[in-house]
């Protein structure tokens, strides 16, 4: 009574109590209801109890860590989990992993949590397009089918455009996905084709992004005029990476 009324008050309490209290489930049930972390003092064999795993990660993700292996391939137990804290898809056994519903709350919740969702999940659309919405660099773990999605690399590269490095080649030559990736993350321009990253739109909507993109780009947009002029008005040295028109255009080298 004395225990059940002090895990009651706080579930902190139960690593205090007796060793048989800690494996009575009546009081780790109270304890764990208010007090999730509290699942590391329960004995042995109720960290593998069902409800009472259920019930300290309703209260917190974080007690999966103290749990034994059953609730980990449970599929109630899990999408608690991941609903809360997607990465933690991590600590999920086999089943879950494998498991549509709860990996699309895993990466609804946290995009990175695709890395270790099964492969056949890997290659779900749906699944995908949720991660990278999310956080953009789950790209990479997506299937091959789906880097060279359009739609799916699209929506990456909208989230951040660092993700265009994860994309298919073919779609590194696409100009509308090129252009959305530099156009907020002007670094990216990097992981453009060759063609592209001598395109003279594309490399100002990167250089308007970040200065710095021009250090990515072919010869020809350092001859451009405006392309230049938009860049050493960020930072004057990078004057020295102009063609020799812009050097000798007195507005340019002005800005500069």
């Amino acid at each position: 009574e004395v225990v059940l009324a002090a895990v009651n008050r706080s579930g902190s309490a139960l690593e205090y109590a007796d060793q048989e209290l800690r494996n009575d489930s009546e009081v780790v049930l109270a304890s764990v209801s208010n007090y999730g972390a509290s699942l590391q003092s329960a004995s042995k064999d109720l960290r593998s109890d069902r409800d009472i795993v259920l019930a300290a990660v309703s209260n917190d993700w974080m007690a999966i860590t103290y749990s034994g292996e059953r609730p980990r391939a449970d599929r109630e137990v899990m999408l608690t989990v991941v609903s809360q804290h997607g990465q933690a898809l991590s600590y999920a056994g086999a089943g879950p992993r494998e498991d549509r519903e709860v990996v699309l709350a895993a990466v609804r919740s946290c995009g990175l949590a695709l890395r270790v969702a099964c492969p056949k999940l890997r290659a779900d659309r749906e699944v995908v397009l949720a991660a990278v919405q999310s956080y953009a660099a789950a790209l990479q773990y997506a299937s091959e089918e789906l880097q060279r999605d359009r739609e799916v690399v699209l929506a990456a590269v909208n989230r951040s455009g660092s993700a265009l490095e994860y994309a298919d080649q073919e779609l590194r030559n696409d100009s509308e996905v090129v252009l959305a990736s530099v156009s907020n993350y002007g670094a990216s321009l990097q992981s453009a084709s060759k063609d592209l990253r001598s395109d003279r739109d594309i490399v100002l909507a990167a250089v308007s992004n970040d200065w710095m993109a021009i250090t990515y780009s072919g010869e020809r947009p350092r001859a451009d005029r405006e392309v230049m002029l938009t860049v050493v008005s960020q930072h004057g040295q990078a004057l020295s990476y102009a063609g020799a028109g812009p050097r000798e255009d007195r507005e340019v080298v002005l800005a500069a």
